[in-house]
């Protein structure tokens, strides 16, 4: 009986690795060829002779080669990198996974040699290498899995000075399209070596995907897991992975796109504002207001406002303007934190505010009112006929005020109570010497139909509340034809 505490199946890791990817094997290996001391790096797949099998081969001209070669075959065995958060590995895990896919594989650096054989043992060799390493092996793949990795090979972002090859040709570097600092979750080892996260501030580049590419989230040059979103997104150090080390958390997500809204929505078009990936970033607390003010514009236009539950004259106002009126459910509950923190839409209620004196309401202005006794007689002339007319009329008793105010409005309406100023209105209106001719009945009425109209539709624009007129009107008329002597005690 063995005296470790653990045996690994090398055919059960095998089944358990199976299913990713060709590529996922070969960035194991280039990326730690990426972070060594590397200027070229040598990727080669050739069929052999039995069907069904290729031959790897990934070639560096690392001076130093392995450091310690034990690592290539130890599970979990200290990293050197872990402690490093610009370099990828962190659990020493890369070669073995490689490892569990082949049938033989074989290791030579300048220091050592082990070869992997078909049957389950490992031994030690005596080639060297000059300098670098070579790290060979047989796979077994179908054509379909091979076609996959020369269409995908060139999905890697080699770092610049790192020329990499695949099969005899270069994988291109590619130069970003923004780079930008962000603090991001990140991987690293303490002073007892022990893995924990922590943020730090990182450099994130972005790049134009390719014709025919997914745009992807990266880990220094090797690619993680497609986003859909705009832009491939490469995170210049360790990446919070799960397990299988195919895709990270959605807050993870969630905040790397919202540094990427931050940076780049100068450049988005009308398309790209409209993605998922932008409604996402638009609901993080740490999105930039210019971001939300130029994603709310794009989408909605310039002149743009917020609809007011409590004004909805005001909303109609505004729509008749030509302005585009946001509801609630143009945003989640999130992204309307942001809007109205980036001042982008004010409310209808601002820009076309409603007068409501005499309301009570803490933004209500002090009116000056006119005691009913300094009442001229034609004040109390048309007090009276606007009781009488809200009672013959819609069956209702309304109290009237008349003020004095500077505001903008001849008369205004709440349920059961009528404001006249007089300030707007100016002494005619209640001037008796006019002896009620046609033309001056004619405005009085005008008004005081206009303002109990009020009473069954608050808003002016809306055609409940030309109904209303419509209804005041004609009951009116038939009031005056069936009782001509009832405007006789309000005349002068």
């Amino acid at each position: 009986m063995s005296d470790s505490w653990f045996t690994v199946n090398r055919i059960g890791l095998r089944k358990i690795v199976q299913h990713r990817p060709a590529l996922s094997a070969i960035a194991e290996l280039v990326s730690n060829a990426w972070d060594e001391a590397s200027a070229n790096v040598v990727v080669t797949i050739d069929p052999t002779n039995v069907r069904g099998q290729f031959r790897f081969k990934v070639v560096d001209d690392n001076p130093t080669g392995f450091v310690e070669i034990e690592h290539a075959f130890t599970l979990f065995a200290e990293s050197s990198k872990k402690d490093i958060p610009e370099k990828r590995g962190r659990f020493n895990l890369g070669e073995k996974l490689v490892l569990a896919l082949c049938i033989e594989a074989e290791i030579v650096t300048t220091t050592a040699h082990v070869r992997f054989l078909s049957n389950g043992k490992r031994t030690m060799g005596r080639k060297r290498t000059v300098t670098g390493s070579e790290v060979s092996g047989i796979f077994r793949l179908t054509r379909e899995q091979i076609a996959e990795l020369d269409a995908t090979v060139d999905t890697l972002l080699p770092p610049m000075g790192i020329l990499t090859t695949y099969n005899g040709r270069a994988i291109a570097s590619r130069s970003p399209l923004v780079s930008f600092e962000v603090v991001l979750p990140t991987i690293v080892a303490d002073e007892e070596g022990v893995l924990r996260e922590r943020k730090r501030k990182t450099q994130v580049d972005l790049y134009e995907p390719l014709p025919g590419e997914e745009a992807t989230l990266y880990e220094l040059g090797i690619p993680v897991v497609t986003t859909g979103d705009r832009f491939h997104v490469d995170i210049r150090q360790k990446v919070p992975l799960n397990a299988e080390r195919d895709n990270v958390k959605a807050a993870y997500l969630k905040r790397v796109r919202t540094a990427v809204l931050n940076a780049t929505f100068t450049r988005l078009s009308t398309e790209d504002v409209a993605s998922a990936w932008v409604k996402e970033a638009l609901s993080d607390p740490e999105v930039a207001q210019d971001a939300v003010r130029t994603i709310v514009r794009s989408l909605y236009g310039e002149n743009v406002v917020t609809a007011d539950p409590g004004d909805q004259e005001a909303n109609a106002r505004a729509a008749a303007a030509g302005m585009r009126v946001l509801w609630s459910g143009a945003f989640s509950k999130d992204q309307w934190v942001n809007v109205r923190e980036a001042q982008v839409a004010p409310s209808t209620g601002k820009v076309f505010p409603t007068f409501h004196p005499l309301s009570g309401g803490p933004d209500s202005p002090v009116v000056p009112t006119v005691d009913p006794s300094a009442y001229t007689i034609g004040m109390y002339y048309v007090t009276g006929l606007a009781q009488m007319l809200a009672q013959r009329l819609l069956g209702i008793e309304i109290s009237t005020t008349i003020v004095r105010s500077h505001e903008k409005f001849g008369a205004c309406y709440s349920p059961g109570q009528l404001i006249l100023n007089a300030k707007r209105l100016r002494p005619e209106f209640f001037d008796p010497s006019a002896g009620w001719t046609g033309l001056h009945r004619a405005r009085v009425l005008s008004l005081l139909l206009h303002e109990l109209a009020h009473h069954l539709a608050v808003n002016h624009l809306s055609d409940e509340y030309y109904e209303a007129l419509s209804s005041l009107g004609g009951k009116l008329a038939v009031l005056a034809l069936e009782e001509p002597t009832i405007f006789e005690t309000h005349s002068v």
